[in-house]
This record gives C-alpha cells, sequence and structure tokens, in this order.
C-alpha cells in the first residue's frame, strides 16, 4: 500500500479481517492447556501481532475506498 500498490481484492481484506480474531482465539484456547509460562507467551506474541493485522486492515480498506 505504501508504495501505491493496491490490495488483493476483497478475499486479502477478509483474510485479514478475520486473522487477528482467529489467533486471539487460538491463543487463548494454547494458554488454557499450556498454563506455564509459554503459554502467556503465545498470548503476547499474538497481542503484539494482532493491532498490526487490525492496521494492515484498516490500510486496505483506505486504499479500497471504504
Amino acid at each position: 500500500v505504501g508504495g501505491g500498490e493496491r490490495p488483493g481484492g476483497p478475499g486479502a481484506f477478509f483474510g485479514y479481517l478475520v486473522t487477528p480474531v482467529g489467533l486471539a482465539a487460538r491463543a487463548l484456547g494454547v494458554a488454557r492447556v499450556e498454563a506455564t509460562r509459554w503459554g502467556s507467551a503465545v498470548v503476547c506474541a499474538v497481542g503484539l501481532a494482532a493491532p498490526a493485522g487490525g492496521l494492515r486492515v484498516q490500510q486496505t480498506r483506505e486504499v479500497r475506498g471504504g
């Protein structure tokens, strides 16, 4: 988007929209099963990655004119 390229279309937008939600749900599931510090590490990693997906959704929507 920064280089002037257009996003892949509605499929890319939907993928960017669903991925952070799916990752968060999966991370919470892993944290429940793995009660050690690794469960917390997974939740922290997803907590850092999910906002990047949300930012990408916003960028895609702006370029598409939504």
